[in-house]
């Protein structure tokens, strides 16, 4: 090897790529595990064992599976339409606790709480 080719400079930069080539490695461990729980994800939604939908702070439910529409009675159409919001579908005595699971998503903190329906029939999922 030749005298003084590895410099300080040299070894700072070598330094450098060696930390951003392992930062790039993990980024890519990182989304294929990334991809492999949304497939997972992806066959449950699809499997309709359980009603799941999406929905957003407002009320829009934004997606749903069929088992989902089945249990609440609308068609894939209402749900393409952005007829269906959990807050009409909702009975007014349940408004506190919509309220309460509200700020507790903002807080990152929601419990599942029981709306009339088994918690083993429906998964709602938020998103912002």
């Amino acid at each position: 090897m030749a005298a003084g080719v590895f410099t300080v400079a040299r070894t700072a930069v070598l330094d450098v790529l060696a930390a951003q080539a392992a930062i790039s490695l993990e980024n890519a461990y990182l989304y294929s595990d990334l991809r492999e729980r949304e497939s997972r994800i992806r066959c449950l939604i699809d499997s309709n064992v359980v009603g799941i939908f999406f929905w957003t702070m407002s009320g829009d439910i934004t997606d749903a599976n069929d088992e989902f529409l089945r249990l609440v009675g609308h068609s894939r159409e209402s749900l393409q339409t952005g007829e269906l919001s959990w807050r009409t579908m909702t009975p007014s005595e349940y408004d506190e606790l919509d309220r309460w699971s509200i700020e507790q998503c903002a807080l990152a903190a929601l419990r599942p709480r029981r709306k009339g329906r088994s918690c083993a029939e429906m998964v709602c999922v938020y998103r912002s």
